[in-house]
């Protein structure tokens, strides 16, 4: 279906004048931009090069961007050709007039395709964007070399259904005279502490976009309208055909401690779990160096 225009990309690193160097450092480091058209929505990614090395496509979770990986990628850039995507109806991406799961995994082969990921790219993503990654793993398990999903809780579907019920309901874009007064209204969904402030203002400074009369949050507010995302996630997570691995952060309040042992029970313990101490929902904010260790840990140990 055909897209609306793509947003302007924001240019500026607005870096902190407190940020320690490590961040400074991987902002440095700026991804390319690039944009490939998937089903007539033109997808954009940010794009780290290191040729002959593995593939490494990273996805946000919902509302987000590729920036909630920008400060990440280029640790990881070291060692993999390394892509991060924005979702369509989200970040720099065009929007669509209707969302599926299906488009999303036709979304990451595209990128991983343009990007130069290899034949067998590891998909890691966060929250629902890891609920999108365990799909595509779902329906194109040959063409990936393994997922690793971050705090993304399976559940049985009866409760999966109630849960995405009452969740991400849509609501029109609402229009802020400045971005300043925007950039103030700025919440992470789910709410919780974020010692890092330098990161809430980068991940924040990235969420806006010029609209007319002043400035919106960059998602399709009805993306949800019509998206069925319901599926057994507690049948389809133990059949993945490729390497899975799981991250949590042990202070998030969407990935308990009941639900974890609910995941081990599905799959005897056979997939590598780590848990993240003094970690939220939204680990790259609370403890982002600790998520890089854990993802390089996964994939070596899949090596």
């Amino acid at each position: 279906m055909a897209a609306t225009a793509s947003p302007s990309i924001e240019t500026t690193t607005g870096q902190d004048d407190t940020a320690p160097d490590w961040f400074r450092w991987a902002l440095d480091q700026a991804g390319e931009h690039h944009f490939v058209e998937v089903d007539g929505c033109a997808v954009h990614y940010l794009l780290w090069r290191n040729p002959g090395k593995p593939g490494l496509l990273l996805v946000h979770g919902n509302s987000g961007s590729a920036y909630w990986w920008s400060f990440l990628a280029p640790f990881l850039a070291r060692d993999y050709q390394v892509a991060a995507v924005c979702l369509s109806g989200m970040g720099d991406s065009g929007w669509r007039q209707q969302y599926s799961l299906e488009a999303y995994a036709d979304e990451f082969l595209a990128v991983a395709a343009d990007a130069a990921l290899g034949p067998q790219p590891v998909i890691v993503g966060h929250s629902f964007g890891a609920l999108l990654t365990l799909y595509a793993a779902h329906l194109h398990a040959e063409k990936l070399g393994g997922i690793v999903l971050v705090d993304f809780a399976v559940r049985p579907v009866e409760k999966f259904a109630a849960w995405i019920n009452a969740r991400t309901r849509p609501h029109p874009s609402k229009i802020y005279p400045d971005r300043e007064t925007a950039l103030a209204r700025f919440r992470l969904e789910p709410p919780q502490p974020c010692a890092n402030q330098f990161l809430f203002d980068h991940i924040a400074r990235h969420s806006l976009t010029q609209a007319d009369g002043g400035w919106r949050w960059k998602f399709d507010p009805f993306l949800f309208s019509e998206f069925d995302r319901v599926r057994d996630y507690a049948a389809i997570y133990p059949a993945i055909a490729c390497p899975v691995g799981v991250i949590r952060g042990m202070l998030s309040e969407r990935f308990t401690d009941d639900e974890l042992e609910f995941m081990r029970a599905l799959t005897d313990d056979r997939v590598p779990v780590i848990e993240i101490p003094e970690a939220h929902h939204h680990i790259m904010l609370d403890q982002p160096i600790a998520l890089v260790t854990a993802i390089r840990g996964i994939l070596q140990g899949w090596k």
